[in-house]
């Protein structure tokens, strides 16, 4: 079996366990083979052909499951960048279901009287948002509906 046959089948028993992004699969092919850029193109095309690659779906999938997850639109645009995807458009993240994420993680220090303890639980809120790549007006927004709701 010649390099370009074993660099196919490792290809399609890859996309088979986990879809990928066509840059994922070019650099998976261009580290583990020694092909040309023509070859690893076929390999690319003979697998958009038969649905095995779809950058559009990748992407559609992937950002409903992190918003559904939780995750602000920097990260999420930031983890499509590292997988060969930019995305222009606006993600609008899902409140609901960061407040009650942060409801679930932060519910008893939520419930504090003392000022001061509230306080450091707004300053760990903002802070884990902000990790998750929520920016600083969406992060605003959910304590302010989190402030509401207490």
């Amino acid at each position: 079996m010649d390099e370009k046959s074993k660099a196919k089948n490792f290809v399609f028993k890859l996309l088979a366990k986990r879809y990928k992004t066509e840059f994922e699969v070019r650099n998976v092919l261009k580290k583990k083979f020694n092909l040309s850029e023509e070859e690893i193109n076929e390999i690319i095309s003979e697998a958009k052909s038969i649905g095995l690659i779809s950058d559009e779906y990748f992407a559609k999938t992937f950002v409903e499951s992190k918003i559904n997850k939780g995750y602000g639109s920097r990260y999420i645009k930031a983890r499509l960048k590292s997988k060969g995807i930019e995305l222009d458009e606006p993600l609008s993240p899902n409140i609901e279901k960061v407040i009650e994420i942060i409801k679930r993680k932060y519910g008893k220090e939520l419930e504090a009287t003392n000022q001061l303890e509230r306080k450091k639980t707004i300053n760990k809120i903002f802070n884990f948002l902000s990790y998750r790549g929520f920016s600083s007006d969406e992060i605003k927004e959910v304590i302010r509906k989190i402030n509401y709701d207490a």
